[in-house]
Protein backbone atom coordinates (compact mmCIF):
# COMPACT_ATOMS: atom_id res chain seq x y z
CA UNK A 1 0.00 0.00 0.00
CA UNK A 2 1.19 2.86 -0.96
CA UNK A 3 0.49 6.37 0.97
CA UNK A 4 -0.08 10.21 0.06
CA UNK A 5 2.77 11.92 1.41
CA UNK A 6 2.65 15.79 1.19
CA UNK A 7 6.78 16.04 2.34
CA UNK A 8 7.90 14.59 -1.67
CA UNK A 9 5.75 17.93 -3.06
CA UNK A 10 5.52 20.52 -0.33
CA UNK A 11 3.34 20.74 2.50
CA UNK A 12 1.95 23.25 5.12
CA UNK A 13 1.22 22.20 9.01
CA UNK A 14 -2.16 23.63 9.50
CA UNK A 15 -4.78 23.18 12.64
CA UNK A 16 -8.02 21.50 12.16
CA UNK A 17 -11.28 22.92 14.06
CA UNK A 18 -13.38 20.11 14.08
CA UNK A 19 -17.23 21.04 15.50
CA UNK A 20 -18.37 18.97 18.26
CA UNK A 21 -22.01 17.39 17.70
CA UNK A 22 -25.18 16.25 19.27
CA UNK A 23 -25.13 19.31 22.13
CA UNK A 24 -27.32 18.43 25.38
CA UNK A 25 -29.41 20.81 28.09
CA UNK A 26 -28.88 20.25 31.34
CA UNK A 27 -31.58 21.71 33.61
CA UNK A 28 -33.49 23.37 30.38
CA UNK A 29 -30.46 25.09 29.14
CA UNK A 30 -28.33 24.17 25.90
CA UNK A 31 -25.31 23.44 26.00
CA UNK A 32 -22.87 23.64 22.76
CA UNK A 33 -21.13 20.62 22.08
CA UNK A 34 -17.42 20.60 23.14
CA UNK A 35 -14.96 20.70 19.83
CA UNK A 36 -11.49 19.08 19.08
CA UNK A 37 -8.86 20.65 17.23
CA UNK A 38 -5.68 18.55 15.57
CA UNK A 39 -2.62 19.29 13.37
CA UNK A 40 -2.48 17.78 9.78
CA UNK A 41 -0.18 18.05 6.97
CA UNK A 42 -1.32 18.79 3.22
CA UNK A 43 -0.13 20.04 0.27
CA UNK A 44 -2.53 23.57 -0.75
CA UNK A 45 -3.23 23.73 -4.39
CA UNK A 46 -5.40 26.78 -6.18
CA UNK A 47 -8.48 25.27 -7.59
CA UNK A 48 -9.34 24.78 -11.41
CA UNK A 49 -12.16 24.90 -12.81
CA UNK A 50 -13.23 21.39 -12.56
CA UNK A 51 -12.99 22.04 -8.37
CA UNK A 52 -15.39 25.08 -9.12
CA UNK A 53 -17.96 23.13 -11.08
CA UNK A 54 -18.53 20.49 -8.25
CA UNK A 55 -19.89 23.60 -6.12
CA UNK A 56 -22.69 25.52 -5.73
CA UNK A 57 -22.95 28.28 -7.67
CA UNK A 58 -23.32 30.74 -5.24
CA UNK A 59 -19.49 29.04 -3.61
CA UNK A 60 -17.83 29.85 -6.88
CA UNK A 61 -17.26 33.42 -6.70
CA UNK A 62 -15.74 32.81 -3.16
CA UNK A 63 -12.06 32.14 -2.76
CA UNK A 64 -11.18 28.53 -3.45
CA UNK A 65 -8.45 26.08 -2.49
CA UNK A 66 -7.83 22.32 -2.36
CA UNK A 67 -6.03 20.54 -0.10
CA UNK A 68 -4.50 16.77 -0.45
CA UNK A 69 -3.63 15.46 2.85
CA UNK A 70 -3.72 11.62 4.55
CA UNK A 71 -6.15 13.23 6.97
CA UNK A 72 -9.55 12.15 6.61
CA UNK A 73 -11.29 15.82 6.99
CA UNK A 74 -15.41 16.58 7.31
CA UNK A 75 -17.56 18.56 4.91
CA UNK A 76 -20.75 20.28 6.88
CA UNK A 77 -23.96 18.71 6.83
CA UNK A 78 -26.80 20.19 6.76
CA UNK A 79 -29.59 17.33 7.82
CA UNK A 80 -27.47 15.83 10.73
CA UNK A 81 -26.69 19.79 11.64
CA UNK A 82 -23.01 18.95 11.34
CA UNK A 83 -21.00 22.15 10.96
CA UNK A 84 -17.86 21.30 8.83
CA UNK A 85 -13.91 21.90 9.48
CA UNK A 86 -12.09 24.99 9.77
CA UNK A 87 -8.87 26.18 9.38
CA UNK A 88 -6.90 29.41 9.29
CA UNK A 89 -4.45 29.44 6.15
CA UNK A 90 -2.23 32.67 5.08
CA UNK A 91 -4.49 34.89 7.50
CA UNK A 92 -7.59 33.55 6.01
CA UNK A 93 -9.92 30.91 7.38
CA UNK A 94 -11.25 28.53 5.51
CA UNK A 95 -14.19 25.87 5.54
CA UNK A 96 -14.23 22.54 4.08
CA UNK A 97 -17.00 21.95 1.90
CA UNK A 98 -16.60 18.91 -0.02
CA UNK A 99 -14.28 16.08 -0.01
CA UNK A 100 -13.42 13.29 -1.84
CA UNK A 101 -11.30 10.31 0.13
CA UNK A 102 -9.21 7.83 -2.06
CA UNK A 103 -8.11 4.36 -0.62
CA UNK A 104 -7.37 2.26 -3.12
CA UNK A 105 -3.66 1.51 -1.71
CA UNK A 106 -2.10 3.58 -4.36
CA UNK A 107 -1.22 7.08 -2.72
CA UNK A 108 -4.06 7.12 -0.29
CA UNK A 109 -5.58 10.61 0.58
CA UNK A 110 -8.42 12.84 0.84
CA UNK A 111 -8.80 15.52 -2.10
CA UNK A 112 -10.70 18.42 0.24
CA UNK A 113 -12.31 21.54 -1.47
CA UNK A 114 -12.38 24.23 0.81
CA UNK A 115 -13.84 27.63 0.22
CA UNK A 116 -12.60 30.74 2.36
CA UNK A 117 -15.32 31.85 4.80
CA UNK A 118 -13.14 35.23 6.37
CA UNK A 119 -10.74 37.56 6.37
Amino acid sequence: MTIFTPDVVGYAELTINRPGTGGTYALGIYQQPVGTTFQIVANIQPADHEDLMKLPELERSKEVIVLFTPTELKPGNQSAKQKPDTFDYLGNTYEVFKVAVYRMGVLDHTEAICVRTSQ
